[in-house]
């Protein structure tokens, strides 16, 4: 669940205030204090960016660098800072590290950079950042949803297997429905059955389907009481029963669940909105904070290695998370990459496999780890800007491939979240890559 940063940045604006043994582990490194200035500086830094003091733009986005040198925002207002500061050896030098990451920033149109126009160094840079928006891959149409409204909005999808179809959930009608490989779908899960918001992140395990929900403006027919809430919920995959549900507590922030995983007999949960993540132990009793409200700033898709949680923070990168300690490391790499943006994580031969939407260019990352699991030694591009991507959403991995969601058309909602009429929407395409 990606959409909502708007949301993330005024509630940052208002609070700033046993693993297995197969692979050696890291010792227990805890860097939420970093985290916290990086989110006071950043938050800084995008005030600053608003204003006219340049002076200050330059101090907050150096102090937000030294904090997150990997994030190509900061690099990017860096860049700017340098610019308007007439650092222009400096400005250059960062546009050409955000150009090592491999996204596409349009330098030319921005007023900030005029005076490097006349600079031979600027056109390279220019040809350089059109290059990294060129398609890659392969476009390999699964099936296309066409049992499906258009206004569905898929989030989320999972292979159920044992019965020869596909679930995906949705945003805007709050259900899940079943699709066959032709496309066919019937209704499983009910529109608001037991509950249900908008169905966001799901995981099928034998015969029970976890769904991760919110309540959003793009929720149709949302009652304002259920803007903001969020809870996790027990299907029953046969028959789209709902067997029980766990909502997060109300309080004066609003909070949407928008990623699930299951770790062993746990069933961990993010809070896109409210920066935590939370256990649902064996018990089955209620839901506890891993990593409290408001120390992520957006954190999305999850994935298990050796034990521990790889979390995507949308706006920071991936952090590990010690399940038994709670301590946090960030997962820095070795080689230039950008690893903000990322909503969809998946665990895949012993690599991460990442859906990145909040970028430009989008697209799909197979991430290797280093031994301990501490570092990022290598990152792969799959796919990126094909053709029929609109903004693509999570995914599944099934038979060596993965299976995602090509168009959700989460970007096709207003800031009111209101779609376009329904003649002007697509039925959900379902792409698949070849992962062995």
């Amino acid at each position: 669940m990606t959409r909502h940063l708007s949301v993330v940045l005024a509630v940052l604006l208002a609070a700033c205030a046993q693993a297995p043994t197969s692979a050696p582990v890291a010792p227990v490194v805890d860097e939420r204090a970093q985290l916290q200035s990086f989110r006071e500086h950043y938050v800084a830094l995008k005030v600053a960016a608003r204003g006219e003091d340049v002076a200050l733009l330059l101090r907050e986005a150096d102090a937000t660098y030294a904090l997150a040198p990997d994030v190509p925002m900061v690099i990017w207002l860096r860049a700017l800072a340098q610019a308007v500061n007439a650092q222009h050896d400096a400005a250059f030098d960062s546009l050409s590290q955000l150009a090592d990451t491999g996204l596409a920033f349009n330098i030319a149109a921005s007023p900030a950079f005029a005076a490097l126009k006349s600079d031979p160094r600027f056109e390279p840079l220019v040809q350089r950042f059109a290059e990294n928006a060129a398609a890659r891959g392969v476009v390999n149409l699964a099936f296309t949803a066409s049992g499906l409204p258009t206004d569905f909005i898929p989030e989320s999808i999972v292979r159920d297997a044992a019965n020869d179809r596909w679930l995906l959930g949705s945003v805007r009608h709050a259900r899940v429905d079943a699709v066959d490989d032709r496309g066919g779908a019937y209704d499983l899960v009910a529109e608001r059955s037991g509950g249900l918001l908008s169905a966001l992140g799901m995981r099928l395990i034998g015969d029970t389907l976890w769904v991760a929900s919110a309540g959003f403006a793009e929720t149709a027919g949302i009652a304002k009481a259920d803007l903001g809430r969020s809870g996790l919920f027990e299907i029953d995959a046969r028959s789209g029963a709902v067997r029980r549900s766990w909502f997060l507590p109300t309080d004066s922030q609003p909070h949407a669940l928008g990623d699930v995983l299951l770790v062993g007999s746990d069933v961990y949960a993010s809070d896109s909105i409210g920066g935590g993540v939370y256990r649902l132990d064996a018990q089955r009793e209620s839901l506890h904070p891993v990593v409290a409200p408001g120390v992520l700033l957006s954190p999305q898709g999850m994935a298990e290695h050796t034990g521990d949680l790889i979390v995507a923070d949308y706006p920071s990168g991936l952090w590990r998370v010690d399940v038994a300690t709670a301590a946090m490391r960030k997962l820095r790499a070795t080689v230039p990459v950008a690893l903000t943006g990322i909503d969809g994580l998946y665990s895949h031969d012993g690599d991460l496999i990442a859906i990145q939407n909040g970028t430009t260019p989008k697209r799909i990352l197979r991430i290797a780890l280093s031994e301990a699991g501490d570092a990022i030694e290598r990152v792969d591009v799959l796919a990126q800007n094909l053709f029929g991507w609109g903004e693509p959403a999570l995914a599944t991995i099934h038979d060596g491939a993965l299976y995602y969601i090509a168009n959700s058309q989460w970007d096709r909602f207003d800031a009111e979240g209101n779609l376009p009429p329904i003649e002007q929407l697509e039925a959900p395409r379902i792409m698949r890559l070849p992962l062995d």
